[in-house]
């Protein structure tokens, strides 16, 4: 069934190969490159502009909300589109689960000042106490 065998008896060498489980493992690592290669570059993929200043320090790397407010004002969690009573919920599910609920604002340069207010309130509204805001470093291409 898997093999044929040489000289046509049940004890010759296995002439054949069968390439069934390595093309399943190639498979699934291509899967696993092809959801990891999302995540990473879902950042990358925002059409951003942030703003420049010559004081911004290194974030933290584990911040557990990744918010975003792009030129038209729109909100992004995660790189998922929502809404500021989403965002809300969403912060307290983490918050319900024992998480410490850290969040970083990243908005664009063009973004309207009362839109990144909006979301700034809704977050601190949920007791959310550490957050930061993402900045373009002074003269960073």
């Amino acid at each position: 069934m898997g093999a044929r065998l040489g000289g046509g008896g049940s004890r010759g060498a296995i002439v054949d190969i069968n390439i069934t489980p390595f093309v399943d493992i190639v498979l699934v690592v291509l899967i696993i490159f092809m959801v990891t290669s999302q995540v990473v570059n879902a950042r990358e993929d925002l059409p951003i502009t942030l703003p420049e200043a010559a004081s911004g320090e290194p974030a933290d790397e584990e911040t557990s909300l990744a918010v975003v407010i792009t030129r038209d004002g729109s909100i992004e969690l995660d790189g998922t589109r929502t809404t500021l009573t989403a965002l809300r919920a969403r912060i307290r599910s983490e918050k319900e689960a024992g998480h410490e609920v850290t969040a970083l604002l990243s908005g664009d340069r063009e973004a309207r000042h009362g839109a990144v207010v909006d979301v700034l309130d809704a977050v601190r509204l949920e007791g959310v106490t550490q957050f930061a805001f993402e900045i373009q470093p002074l003269g960073a291409p």
